[in-house]
């Protein structure tokens, strides 16, 4: 079992030297996540947010909501281990730039996704679960990640109706 940090009821930190995570790992995440009443919850590989590399193995319910959000001069790269979800990118107005469906290997789906430009997108979780592997460059900063006026701050049914 990996040694788990909590630094919040969604985010944890290993102080692991080296990082190995299992399928019982995954489990036993989505068993904290469902306790804590959680839509989500993510492992952090890397040692601290100043980091220059982050690496999280990050969990996602069907009940997530994912707010429309881009990243400042970062990529973003995921790969899916379980579950499927859409993707959808949008231009700065809001309007749909592209989608997608993504899935793990097995499903057919596109199975990895890398954003090397600064486009609003979210995830809209199709499974019961959404496990998957994002990596992006450090050091965390909130404010370079953006979020439009246009998308709901909480969860809003009707938003996510024009993209199902």
């Amino acid at each position: 079992m990996i040694n788990l940090v909590e630094e919040s009821k969604e985010v944890f930190y290993t102080d692991d030297s080296i990082v190995n995570i299992s399928s019982n790992d995954i489990e036993e995440l989505k068993r904290k996540m469902i306790i804590s009443n959680n839509n989500r919850i993510r492992i952090c590989t890397h040692k601290t947010k100043y980091d220059s590399l982050h690496e999280m193995i990050i969990i996602h319910t069907k009940n997530c909501y994912v707010r429309p959000h881009k990243h400042i001069n970062k990529v973003e790269s995921i790969s899916i281990l379980e579950g499927k979800a859409k993707i959808i990118i949008f231009n700065d107005d809001g309007s749909v730039h592209s989608e997608l469906t993504v899935g793990q290997k097995e499903s057919g789906e596109v199975f990895y996704h890398r954003m090397n430009i600064n486009k609003y997108h979210m995830f809209i979780i199709q499974s019961d679960f959404l496990v998957f592997h994002e990596v992006t460059q450090g050091p965390f900063n909130k404010n370079y990640t953006v979020f439009p006026d246009w998308a709901p701050v909480d969860y809003d049914q009707k938003f996510i109706n024009k993209f199902s």
